[in-house]
């Protein structure tokens, strides 16, 4: 499945990517000599019996999936025919040129947008945005937010109020309003009131691309009973006698608002001292209440030790469909497609100047597990990682490095202001520093997948 899934992203991506370029280089006129998706040697090619008036363009399949390339008529390659010269890329007016190169991240933003509206209309199963209890004292405990709240908008002070749809949304509204004062408006499990609470993110950290971002708030995801999905083999819990399905009612005698809180109650227990044995209380289906003696292991997670019992908590958290009408769809679609692209340049800057971890930086591996997860999820979630990764590429490539899109654009801006293009020894110096740049950056990537695979 992650190879399959891969595999197919990739292929989306690439020819998405590579097809913007073509088509705009076909609509200027310009004489395609090639559209390969892959590089390295070819394991498919192949001729149109049909081409395009005035085409003669050779397709390609390479056997390295990593890439794909538009290789048109142009004098800085290659002799070209007199009568042909007009239809040379070097030879096409800059505003041409311009469009042509920017074709091919425009190609995979509105492939993003697309994707994103036609499952805003469609509709997608989410979590729904009840929370689990925050960690004590946390920013999200001091806030005021409890076990069970439903989060139905947040609004910075003074501005418009933005509704609440699930828990993806209330995430990423949080990590899109970094250091700024909220007002969240929830709704309280038990009495069912609305209350509205103030959570300050101007003391949050500011590496939202850290997976444990979230956590630092406080934050343990969406809500979830407190019930015994799996007992590991040969576990604390399986020698006491806990099964699969036992909801915790209490253990030595507090009451666990949720799984995680639960969680909390095991991993407390072996902080500061070998865990003492608990009392578990426990409803199993068909008998009553049992009380169960459990005496939790302990364990060192990193510089902190904690108590383990070997089960994994937790029923999959209440589901709701969020689904919106045409305009509203493109709305969103259109929005989360440029906060998106706004956010991957903040985080990529905040790389630069050392304010974020380059341990963030993932490469051809970690893609490649998050293809097949999407995958294993559901055709939905598939397409919403499809969108996500077509921004990140469209933003990847319009950086203003030489050998990308955006390193071309930028020649294309000294030209448009000076009124001549650089100079050749200044390109080619430009070329090597962005090709050093795009390996340096393949090597980072590829090292932190290792790294995340080893350890």
């Amino acid at each position: 499945m992650i190879v399959i899934a891969f595999l197919v992203a990739l292929a989306v991506l690439i020819t998405v990517h590579e097809y913007g370029h073509y088509r705009m280089a076909v609509a200027c006129d310009v004489k395609v000599l090639q559209f390969s998706i892959g590089l390295g040697r070819p394991i498919w090619r192949w001729r149109p019996s049909q081409p395009r008036h005035g085409q003669d363009t050779e397709f390609v399949i390479g056997w390295i999936p990593l890439g794909g390339y538009v290789r048109m008529l142009d004098e800085a390659e290659s002799d070209v025919p007199a009568h042909e010269r007009d239809r040379a890329f070097n030879r096409q007016s800059l505003w041409r040129r311009t469009a042509i190169v920017a074709a091919g991240p425009v190609a995979n933003l509105l492939l993003a947008f697309l994707l994103l509206w036609g499952l805003n209309v469609w509709g997608i199963s989410m979590p729904q945005a009840i929370l689990a209890k925050p960690v004590p004292a946390s920013m999200a405990d001091q806030a005021g937010l409890r076990s069970g709240d439903t989060v139905l908008s947040v609004a910075i002070e003074g501005a418009m109020p933005q509704d609440i749809f699930s828990m993806p949304d209330f995430n990423w509204a949080l990590m899109q309003n970094v250091g700024a004062v909220l007002d969240v408006v929830v709704q309280s499990r038990d009495s069912g009131q609305h209350r509205q609470v103030q959570l300050d993110l101007t003391q949050a950290a500011t590496d939202v691309s850290d997976a444990q971002w979230l956590t630092g708030l406080g934050l343990q995801g969406a809500w979830s009973a407190p019930v015994v999905t799996e007992v590991l083999v040969a576990s604390v819990a399986q020698t006491a006698g806990i099964k699969r399905g036992d909801r915790v009612l209490r253990v030595d005698g507090k009451t666990p608002e949720d799984a995680s809180e639960l969680r909390q109650l095991i991993r407390q227990s072996g902080q500061s001292e070998p865990p003492k044995a608990q009392i578990w209380e426990v409803q199993r289906r068909g008998d009553n209440a049992l009380l169960i003696e459990v005496k939790p292991e302990r364990a060192q997670e990193g510089p902190i030790w904690v108590g383990r019992v070997g089960v994994r908590l937790g029923e999959p958290p209440a589901q709701t469909l969020v689904r919106h009408g045409p305009v509203q769809a493109a709305r969103l679609a259109g929005q989360r497609c440029w906060e998106l692209s706004v956010m991957t340049l903040q985080i990529f800057a905040r790389m630069v100047v050392g304010q974020a971890s380059w341990g963030n930086l993932s490469g051809p591996v970690t893609m490649a597990e998050q293809a097949g997860q999407s995958a294993q999820r559901g055709w939905a979630s598939f397409l919403a990682f499809l969108a996500f990764v077509s921004v990140g590429l469209a933003v990847l490539n319009l950086l203003p490095i030489p050998v990308l899109d955006g390193g071309h654009l930028m020649c294309y801006l000294w030209e448009a202001v000076t009124g001549s293009p650089p100079a050749q020894a200044w390109m080619a110096g430009l070329q090597k520093v962005g090709l050093a740049a795009v390996l340096s950056l393949m090597a980072v990537a590829v090292c932190n997948d290792v790294a995340r695979w080893l350890f």
